[in-house]
This record gives structure tokens, C-alpha cells and sequence, in this order.
């Protein structure tokens, strides 16, 4: 049956062309479903691995958020460079370790045994100690004192240290240079000062 057979049946038979028009609504509604759910399921393949990174990113940011109290955050024995942590319990660096601007806060306690630390900041209840390592002398590089403590032993070399509040200590062996005190004391005992500045 042809195209001109169809109209004319269609035209005779209005009953016929009801049928026709329901039949074709749903032919275009489910056409448009088809469409619909298609590209629901291309966004949903697309976006799933965003999903997955999301997720574990947020684990992860929860565990850093919620870690119990105790968790190590710092590096305990410097071997090498390590930069910007935070001590809050006892971290040894000797000969062979680096720090770059380490936060020493309350009950935490920086030893710089034959090592280098340099930018540090030790507040109030911190306490930094240098000193010599295996014949390596230790060395702390414009550190920052705000209310917490340094001493420097035998063998141990402070320079370009500030004190803005709290105590420095220079014993028997030990080279304080640059020091700058603004608020704070230094105590010196059988050492060697260069350079001290009172303001």
C-alpha cells in the first residue's frame, strides 16, 4: 500500500486516523525517553570517576581533620630535608638532616644535634637545643623565639637569632651570633657572643 492509499484511508476512515495519531504520540514520547536516558547515562559515566576522587578526597580530609590526639605529625628523626611541620613531641636532627621553618609549639622540643634548622619558630612551651653530632656541629639559622627556649652547647652555633619573648641560653662551647633581643633574655655562661643586639 502506498503513500496515496494511506491518506485516503486515513481521510475515509477517521478511526483509522485516531489510531494513527495515538500510535505516533507514543513513537515521539518514547523517542524522546530514549534520548532523555541516553544522555542521562553518558553525564552519569562521565562524572562517575569526579564522584570516586571526591570521595576519597573527603576520606581523606576527615582523617586529617579527626585524627586522634597523638598522631605523629612531624618527622620524629630528620634524615634529609623537611619543610613546615609542626612539633609537638621530641624530634632529633643530626648530621645528616635539614629543617626549614618548623613551628616548635607547647611540650615540643626541637634537638639540632649536628644538624641544620633553619627558620624555626619556638613558641611558648617549645624548646630548641643545639649542639654537636659525631664531631658535626649543629647549627640554628634566624630562629624566632615567642616565649619558648633555646640553648646552645658545645659544639652548637645560633645565628641570626630573635628574641621576641622567652630565653635563649648559650653555655660552655657555644656561639651565639647575631642575636637580636626585644623582649626576651639571653643567658650566657664560658661562650662566645658576636654581634648581640638590645631593643
Amino acid at each position: 500500500m502506498n503513500t496515496i492509499h494511506l491518506r485516503c484511508l486515513f481521510r475515509m476512515n477517521p478511526l483509522v486516523w485516531c489510531l494513527w495519531a495515538d500510535v505516533a504520540a507514543k513513537l515521539r514520547s518514547l523517542k524522546r525517553y530514549s534520548v532523555f536516558t541516553f544522555q542521562r547515562m553518558k553525564f552519569m559515566n562521565r562524572t562517575s570517576p569526579y564522584y570516586c576522587r571526591r570521595s576519597v578526597l573527603s576520606l581523606l580530609i576527615s582523617a586529617l581533620i579527626y585524627a586522634p590526639p597523638g598522631m605523629t605529625a612531624f618527622t620524629p628523626d630528620v634524615i634529609g630535608v623537611v619543610n613546615d611541620e609542626t612539633v609537638d613531641g621530641s624530634q632529633r636532627v643530626d648530621e645528616r638532616g635539614t629543617t626549614n621553618n618548623t613551628h616548635i609549639i607547647n611540650h615540643g622540643q626541637q634537638n639540632v644535634h649536628g644538624g641544620v634548622s633553619n627558620g624555626s619558630l619556638i613558641e611558648s612551651g617549645g624548646y630548641q637545643d643545639v649542639g654537636s653530632h659525631n664531631n658535626f656541629v649543629g647549627q640554628a639559622n634566624n630562629t624566632t623565639i615567642n616565649g619558648g627556649r633555646q640553648t646552645i652547647h658545645d659544639g652548637g652555633i645560633s645565628t641570626g637569632t630573635i628574641i621576641d619573648s622567652g630565653n635563649q641560653d648559650v653555655y660552655t662551647g657555644g656561639i651565639s651570633n647575631g642575636t637580636t633581643i626585644k623582649g626576651g633574655n639571653s643567658h650566657c655562661s664560658g661562650q662566645v657572643i658576636l654581634a648581640t643586639v638590645l631593643q
